[in-house]
Order: C-alpha cells, then structure tokens, then sequence
C-alpha cells in the first residue's frame, strides 16, 4: 500500500495540476 502510494503520488499530483490549470484557464476565458 504505502509503495503504491508512493508510486501514485507524483502522477496524482501532476493529474490535479493539470486540472487546476484547465479550470483556471477555461475561467479566465470564460471571463474574457
């Protein structure tokens, strides 16, 4: 569990990112 965490925690990090990156670029086109 704990390896797997590991192993999953950059990808999760970098998913969530990205998605926090699209929902704040849609708003601000939507704003604009």
């Amino acid at each position: 569990i704990v390896t797997t965490l590991i192993v999953l925690s950059p990808l999760i990090t970098r998913v969530s990112r990205n998605i926090w990156i699209n929902f704040f670029f849609s708003f601000d086109k939507s704003k604009v």
